[in-house]
């Protein structure tokens, strides 16, 4: 799980160290979309995150 900064995104920090992300990465998500505001702080996006992915995965065992 990968993490943007707050004056640059996650593509933008690839770039600078002249990486491909799409080659290093299997998908690239945002999991706050339409967040009302420039900048999320990493606390709330690292508990967003694995909260969706707490709910996917109990949802992947229920089947």
């Amino acid at each position: 799980v990968l993490f943007g900064a707050p004056d640059r995104g996650l593509f933008e920090i690839a770039r600078e160290e002249r990486l491909e992300l799409n080659s290093h990465v299997d998908y690239v998500l945002n999991t706050i979309p339409g967040q009302g505001t420039r900048t999320v702080r990493v606390e709330e996006a690292v508990a967003a995150t694995l909260a969706i992915i707490n709910i996917n995965a109990a949802q992947q065992l229920e089947q």
